[in-house]
Parts: structure tokens; sequence; C-alpha cells
């Protein structure tokens, strides 16, 4: 008799963790789907962190001729993600480099986000 309830107990502690655990792996494997949607996401959730405070939907609070605008871009010599990317890990002016505080594929990932929404016209 002994033996049965301690069984019971075990097996009612068991299925309770079971059930505790689940939503938590279930959080989890949501959550890494949400990152593996590609560079897009991750660059957005950069620029989000990193660069709204001065490039807000793709204009520029501390120089405003120098804003993340396609025409703007190739006025001051940014014809490609490449270039974004050289001004993102270097920095230039007022504008921190990113290089020792981003991992290069956040610095790229970024720097791909800036360029599509540029081609797009931040919309």
């Amino acid at each position: 008799m002994k033996k049965a309830k301690i069984l019971a107990l075990f097996t009612f502690i068991f299925i309770l963790s079971l059930t505790l655990i689940s939503p938590v792996l279930g959080t989890q494997k949501k959550r890494s789907k949400g990152k593996s949607k590609g560079t897009a996401n991750i660059g957005a959730t950069i620029f989000d962190r990193e660069c709204t405070a001065c490039h807000a939907k793709g204009d520029n609070s501390i120089e405003n001729e120098k804003t993340l605008k396609l025409d703007a871009l190739k006025k001051f010599g940014f014809n490609s993600a490449d270039d974004v990317k050289k001004r993102v890990m270097e920095g230039a002016g007022v504008m921190p480099a990113f290089k020792d505080s981003l991992k290069p594929a956040e610095i790229d990932a970024v720097s791909k986000y800036v360029w599509d929404k540029a081609q797009k016209g931040w919309k």
C-alpha cells in the first residue's frame, strides 16, 4: 500500500512538472522561430535598439541633410549595403563606431536593413 502511494505521488509530480515545463519550452521555440525569420528581423531589432535615437524613419536628428534616405545616401557616397556597413563599423563624425559593440553578423544585418529600407523609401 505504501509503495502504491509513493508511485502515485511520483506520477503526480512527474505529470505536474511536464505541465509546468511544456509552456516554457513552447515559448522558447516560438522565440527561436522569430529569430530564424532572417536578417531583416535581426537588422530591424538592432536598428530600433541602436540607431533610432538619431535615425528614426531614416531621418537624421543630428545632421538633417545626412539622412538614410536613398538620395542622401548616394549624395554622400553610399552606393550599397557594404558602404553602409563600413560606416556602421567605423563610425564618422558624431556617429559612433559599432565594430566593438556589435557582432559581425549584427553589423551585416543592420547594414542590409538600412539599405533595403532606403530602397523602399523607409516604408
